[in-house]
């Protein structure tokens, strides 16, 4: 079952590329760590295995790993890493308030 938050993130960012990991590495309370460092190889322009792509916008390169770590289904945490562009951080602010909101 995919938990809410994700098809809010899906809803709002239609064209976002998608990487998942937890179906690689498993479930634990860190494993956003690994998904905060897939971000940051996938902006720095490193080749990210076929097996993280949930979904893939090849017209729209890498600007903001957002990391959605749901934690027992009860709290959620959010990690962002972006490359330096005050519209996109302005964007992304709005959005994540609209997440919070739509999740809870």
């Amino acid at each position: 079952m995919t938990p809410p938050i994700f098809e809010n993130f899906e809803r709002l960012f239609p064209n976002a590329t998608t990487l998942i990991y937890k179906h690689l590495i498993g479930e634990f309370f860190t494993a956003s760590a690994i998904g905060t460092w897939l971000g940051c190889q996938a902006l720095q322009g490193k080749e990210i295995p076929k097996a993280f792509f949930l979904r893939k916008n090849p017209d729209k390169p890498f600007a903001i790993c957002i990391t959605i770590q749901p934690i027992l289904r009860k709290r959620t945490q959010f990690s962002v890493v972006k490359k330096n562009n005050i519209f996109l951080t302005i964007k992304l602010a709005i959005g994540i308030i609209i997440l919070f909101v739509l999740y809870y």
